[in-house]
């Protein structure tokens, strides 16, 4: 499932829309590819983490 990573664009991460969209992804995919991405951005594993605490 490595491919899905492709989906998000890097340039975008804190774009609102996007994020909805990640979310979304993030509920359908268990976070997993957003963790992946999430390595390559501090912030944005932070988020992520934030993210997965409310599950």
């Amino acid at each position: 499932m490595f491919h899905q990573v492709n989906l998000f664009r890097y340039d975008s991460l804190f774009s609102s829309q996007n994020l909805i969209q990640k979310i979304i992804l993030c509920l359908k995919w268990r976070c997993q590819n957003l963790i992946k991405v999430s390595l390559y951005d501090f912030n944005y594993k932070i988020f992520v983490t934030n993210l997965l605490d409310f599950s």
